[in-house]
């Protein structure tokens, strides 16, 4: 059951891309959020040495669940999303490559391979949604943490199904069950020949064992789940220059 007094503080926020958006007067204090909130969400879970950012969070599409405070928007909530396409816009290796790379994993290595050539061969597109955390202060709230899951599954659900033809991928760290979480979510382990691979040892997360998943229809649990709150996602801020752009091009075209 949705507690909407619960929710009338909070709004979902989508950051399409710093990069784009840099200019937009709301998004370098936003931005500047985004990366305390993941130096607080991932430091108080892990030692020193975990970097909980990357290159990628310049280009990214940050997906926040915001406290509205004083005419600002401070996350409390978030994880970010990025395609094949837009990584190789910029010339970057796909992150979820990049991680089996840098964390020595030959065969989840040869399976996004395989998934990044089949991918581009049915000319479709391949995304991956990574950094997932909550502000340590939600953890003293229980009625505010329990929901969080169900609005991360909701972004996901609603943000991928306006993206059609498109293989999305993640991963699960077992210390925190999110791999139960993404599996009643409809997510697979990834696999290589028909072999669901075995967890690898995250480098960037001082060795944390993780597994990978990749996904393509959700569950209908999840499906049913991000109904309940179609009308918070629907109400939701969008930061896109670009989205911006069109909607004044159909205007004037009106």
């Amino acid at each position: 059951m949705i507690d909407k007094n619960l929710l009338s503080n909070y709004q979902i926020v989508t950051l399409e891309s710093f990069y784009n958006n840099w200019e937009n007067t709301i998004v370098p204090s936003l931005f500047s959020e985004i990366i305390l909130l993941k130096c607080r969400g991932y430091l108080h879970l892990y030692q020193y040495g975990a970097l909980p950012f990357d290159t990628s969070d310049f280009f990214a599409t940050h997906h926040l669940l915001c406290e509205k405070k004083e005419q600002k928007l401070l996350p409390i909530m978030g994880f970010k999303t990025v395609d094949i396409k837009t990584t190789e816009k910029h010339r970057m290796t796909f992150p979820a490559l990049s991680i089996a790379l840098n964390s020595k994993s030959p065969p989840h290595e040869e399976a996004l391979n395989e998934l990044i050539k089949s991918t581009k061969e049915n000319n479709g597109n391949l995304n991956y949604g990574f950094s997932w955390t909550i502000h340590p202060k939600v953890r003293e709230n229980p009625s505010l943490k329990a929901i969080l899951k169900d609005i991360f599954c909701t972004i996901l659900v609603h943000y991928y199904k306006n993206r059609p033809n498109e293989v999305h991928t993640c991963l699960g760290v077992p210390r925190f069950k999110t791999d139960q979480f993404f599996l009643w979510m409809g997510y697979q382990p990834m696999s290589l020949k028909k072999i669901p691979l075995e967890s690898f040892k995250l480098s960037s997360l001082v060795d944390e064992p993780v597994f990978m998943f990749q996904c393509s229809k959700f569950s209908q649990q999840a499906e049913e789940l991000a109904h309940q709150y179609k009308t918070i996602w629907e109400n939701r801020l969008i930061i896109d220059e670009q989205l911006e752009h069109e909607s004044k091009t159909i205007k004037k075209a009106a």
